[in-house]
């Protein structure tokens, strides 16, 4: 998972070769899926420490970033996030979404007017050296194009 870049549990310095595929939302032994959306980076170690019957817990926040719940006796307060691997994550306002993280294609897929490419037209497909196609005919052997 490139998003994360390493372990994702805050104060970890593992890179993404030392880490595990995390699954964030629901553990795999529970039903969760793997989907790279719902899946992190975690070292072996953090990875066992998650366990929602009193250790840590993680979430997928709306940015796709995952934040890590320590148990209620372990909590003082201290980020949820790790942005080690990923300093650049500092240098957005937090209020601004992850240029990345909104991938909808479906407004951009229309072309603007006037600029529209059609389709194919159906049917057997031409051949290479057909005159009538864009380009023309294939030149002549030992003649340049």
């Amino acid at each position: 998972i490139a998003r994360d870049g390493g372990c994702t549990k805050p104060g970890c310095t593992v890179g993404a070769y030392g880490c595990q595929g995390h699954h964030v939302e629901a553990d795999f032994a529970k039903g969760g899926n793997t989907n790279v959306d719902e899946l992190g980076l975690a070292c072996g170690p953090d990875n066992r420490s998650v366990d929602n019957n009193g250790g840590w817990t993680t979430q997928m926040n709306e940015r796709c970033e995952v934040e890590w719940s320590p148990p209620p006796a372990l909590d003082t307060g201290q980020a949820r996030i790790n942005n080690y691997h990923r300093p650049e994550r500092l240098l957005r306002p937090p209020e601004e979404p992850d240029p990345h993280s909104d991938n909808d294609t479906a407004a951009s897929a229309k072309p603007a007017e006037g600029n529209e490419i059609g389709d194919a037209q159906p049917g057997a497909p031409q051949p290479a050296d057909n005159p009538g196609e864009p380009g023309g005919p294939a030149p002549p052997d030992n003649q340049a194009a």
